[in-house]
């Protein structure tokens, strides 16, 4: 984690782009970075340095007036003293005065670096959010990871789903109409919708097989609530629910394409191609059933109507099968010569 943490600082240090979670860490860096060359005031030395000989004075039991102390017996006695000539001893005590100062001055300095480096790595360590470099290096043995959370969605997704689907069925149940009943289907395929994706999303692994069999046991309730549903809805309703079925992974009929042709005055022809148009498929129009249906396949209807439509540029139609499922599409004109 050093190795990272130097390499973050250095960046910042060069002026390369970096995390906004490492800002407090490189603003302690530039407020202690001036304390490497610090040096201590000349008053402050002096300072010290009387108070180192006041001090020595007090050991030797020596006067006041400070030259008394280089023949203090006590002095004479301090270990080293003796074998420094006479001359040379206050040069000698006021050398020592002038490490001590140093030392105390490193060692201020070690204190401060060390309460401002511990402040700003608790600032790190509370403030990284997920998805920032430093925030792996903290928390990556906690249960707030960024696994763990979509994990964590997923299975909220999973509950929203499930609690709308019970929201439909109520509205089932008590005959709600057409806008309940709508607004609630499509609430309940956003929610599947979501669910879906984030479980894909998810690493490989026990939690995703999980949430999988949960999805897919949730999709097969939706697929056989909504069929159960499909024969009291009306055709509008019906083809939004068929719309729902297919995204569920149902066989259900879509439309790709639709044309109307004049036929006279009275009549027009409808073509309309796509898939699962089942035996005994009717016409919709203006989603309700109209025309007659002249030929069917499971990838084409023609259709003809009588309506006075004269040169109406396009028109709503759509297929409705036996089983209540539908699709619809605009049907423009064919060109002349089609």
């Amino acid at each position: 984690m050093h190795d990272e943490l130097d390499a973050f600082l250095s960046a910042g240090l060069n002026g390369s782009p970096v995390d906004e979670a490492i800002a407090p860490l490189l603003e302690a860096n530039d407020r202690l970075s001036p304390l490497s060359h610090a040096e201590p005031s000349p008053h402050f030395a002096r300072d010290l340095e009387a108070r180192l000989l006041a001090h020595a004075d007090q050991l030797a039991g020596a006067s006041s007036e400070r030259t008394e102390l280089f023949t203090s017996q006590a002095i004479r006695d301090l270990p080293g003293l003796r074998s420094i000539p006479r001359s040379q001893r206050r040069r000698h005590l006021t050398f020592t005065a002038r490490e001590g100062s140093r030392e105390i001055r490193r060692g201020l300095t070690a204190v401060a670096a060390v309460l401002v480096l511990s402040v700003g790595f608790f600032v790190l360590i509370t403030g990284s959010r997920p998805g920032s470099p430093l925030y792996g290096f903290f928390h990556q043995n906690t249960p707030t990871s960024t696994v763990t959370t979509a994990t964590a969605r997923a299975h909220a997704l999973l509950r929203q789903a499930s609690q709308a689907l019970d929201s439909l069925d109520q509205v089932l149940a008590q005959h709600g109409g057409d806008r309940a009943y709508l607004n609630t289907l499509a609430a309940l395929r956003s929610a599947l919708g979501s669910a879906a994706t984030q479980i894909a999303a998810l690493p490989a692994g026990a939690d995703q097989t999980s949430l999988m069999i949960q999805l897919r046991a949730l999709q097969a309730q939706a697929r056989h609530d909504l069929r159960a549903a499909l024969p009291q809805l009306s055709w509008p309703a019906r083809i939004d629910t068929t719309l729902a079925l297919g995204e569920l992974g149902d066989t259900v009929p879509a439309i790709s394409h639709a044309v109307l042709t004049r036929v006279n005055n009275r009549m027009w022809q409808v073509t309309i191609t796509g898939v699962n148009f089942a035996s005994g498929a009717i016409l919709l129009v203006a989603d309700q059933p109209s025309g007659t249906v002249t030929r069917l396949s499971a990838t084409k209807m023609v259709a003809r109507i009588a309506t006075g439509l004269n040169q109406t540029p396009s028109l709503i139609v759509g297929v409705g099968n036996p089983d209540d499922t539908a699709a619809r599409a605009t049907a423009t004109l064919a060109p002349p010569d089609e």
